[in-house]
């Protein structure tokens, strides 16, 4: 089974094009970073003591009790996943889709990276039953399967992973001997209110607490004491098993993801029996006419609280906690001698590279980790303003025929235009490449392609985000995060409008 390949088209390798920058930079932070601007030491390898107490009392807050001896900090995700992956060895599994950063770091180490397709009702994890059969492929075919890194809050999709099936993920990669990485850099940004989605698509009431509405299918679970947990993302009720899903795997179809001849593999978004095949309607796609709205907002449930002896959580601080700017992450380990193992060796491949946070960085961090009023705040305003944008994103974007999950964290939606596949060839747009070059030059802002995200290139598929609805200062963007209707402005209405014209177009509307 051939693994992912980079791509070679691509003005940037392992990421999408640049992109606006975020929300300005809290004054409370930018005093403390001034303040250590002195500090001239470098931070201990895997962090200081100050920090790593400030990380032991963020994760406490979110139910994941845990002592700095089992904390790692380092200067941003990538280097940090990296050395995580050089630790454990083996191959490496991702979810297709992922961020670019979670297939990057095996592709740097030589490692092969196995994408394996998504289930219909989310991103960000990987369809079980396609995982089982990827990870017995490469094992009979010589290979060391290792490790695989999902992420619970998804980007490309901006979904969230619905319990049930997120311990079903687990315990299919825990009873193959996988460590798992749990991306949790999402985790605070989910958004306070779910999104109006279409009636008549697939019940998304079933198998959820209370009949959390249409954002069951997306990982939303209607607990009215959400909020009450105090952290901006409070943690959901752990779970000691995870319900039969029922059948059997799909038959694998399709070519490998490289598009080269060998074993076959499911095609992204290939599903148990009972929910959408690929390509057929599934969440948030026009199944009918009106919308309705879920009720209750997203809980996010980390794997480590499922299966905490196979679970490394792996959190990037930078557009939550952090301004994007500013690289920082934190890791937390399993307890008992494996953990400490894994903990040791990654701290080793971090001192190899100097992957340290800077001093004066590290203060600021460690400040932000406490959650301040200031830090919760913000993190609650920008929440609510990105979910305000990305479902007017997401609004328009199924108002003309094309499919996409309703968001659910973060500031983008994953856009599926297969749907205008006529009309898009007619003007020489014939997969993704070519699809992000047209929609960037044709919208005057950054749209990344599916190809940056593991999907096969030929899939129409782009990541909207929400910067490009912001106002471009500093000043308006500060007055987007309190204003009652964030929509109502000249930049978003513009922005939303440029869309909306390309779609018409294609679409006939």
């Amino acid at each position: 089974m051939e693994p992912m390949p980079p791509d070679p088209r691509g003005p940037a390798l392992f990421g999408p094009p640049a992109e606006p920058p975020g929300l300005p930079v809290l004054p409370e932070l930018a005093e403390r970073l001034s303040a250590a601007a002195g500090r001239g030491a470098p931070e201990p390898v895997g962090g200081g003591p100050g920090l790593l107490d400030a990380a032991c009392g963020y994760w406490s807050r979110r139910g994941l009790d845990t002592g700095p001896e089992r904390l790692l900090a380092a200067a941003g995700p990538q280097p940090l996943l990296l050395a995580l992956l050089a630790a454990a060895g083996g191959d490496v599994f991702t979810a297709r889709p992922c961020a670019p950063w979670h297939s990057a770091q095996p592709l740097l180490l030589g490692r092969p990276a196995y994408p394996v397709p998504v289930p219909a009702e989310c991103g960000g994890v990987p369809d079980p039953f396609a995982l089982l059969e990827t990870v017995r492929r490469v094992r009979d075919e010589g290979g060391e399967p290792r490790v695989l890194v999902l992420s619970p809050a998804d980007d490309p999709t901006g979904t969230t992973a619905p319990p049930e099936l997120l311990h079903e993920v687990c315990e299919a990669a825990a009873g193959e001997g996988l460590l798992i990485i749990s991306d949790e850099t999402d985790r605070d940004a989910l958004h306070p209110s779910p999104v109006s989605v279409p009636e008549g698509e697939a019940d998304a009431d079933a198998g959820t607490v209370d009949g959390a509405g249409a954002g069951a299918m997306d990982g939303a679970v209607d607990v009215a004491a959400a909020d009450s947990a105090g952290a901006p993302g409070g943690r959901g009720p752990a779970t000691g098993g995870g319900r039969a899903r029922g059948g059997a795997p799909a038959s694998p179809a399709g070519e490998s993801p490289t598009g080269t001849s060998g074993p076959r593999m499911p095609e992204s978004g290939t599903s148990r029996p009972g929910t959408p095949a690929a390509g057929a309607p599934g969440p948030g796609t026009p199944a009918a006419a009106g919308v309705r709205t879920g009720r209750g907002r997203p809980v996010f449930l980390s794997p480590a609280e499922m299966l905490p002896e196979h679970v490394v959580v792996l959190t990037g601080l930078g557009g939550t906690l952090l301004p994007p700017g500013w690289p920082a992450a934190i890791a937390r380990f399993p307890a008992g001698r494996a953990g400490a193992r894994l903990r040791a060796a990654t701290c080793g491949v971090l001192a190899g590279i100097r992957a340290e946070p800077p001093s004066p960085l590290a203060a600021a961090v460690a400040h932000a980790l406490t959650e301040p009023p200031a830090v919760t705040e913000r993190l609650r305003a920008a929440a609510r303003l990105h979910g305000i944008l990305a479902a007017a994103l997401y609004r328009t974007v199924v108002r003309h025929g094309a499919l996409c999950r309703p968001p659910r964290a973060g500031d983008r939606v994953y856009a599926d235009l297969s749907p205008f596949g006529d009309a898009l060839a007619a003007r020489g747009i014939g997969d993704s490449v070519e699809l992000e070059d047209h929609l960037t030059r044709r919208l005057g802002f950054p749209v990344a392609g599916a190809h940056r995200f593991g999907d096969a290139p030929d899939a129409l598929r782009v990541r909207l985000t929400t910067g490009p609805l912001l106002p471009p200062d500093e000043a308006g963007r500060l007055r987007a995060l309190t204003a009652p209707d964030p929509l109502d402005s000249p930049h978003a209405d513009r922005s939303l409008t440029l869309v909306t014209r390309a779609l018409d177009e294609w679409s006939g509307g």
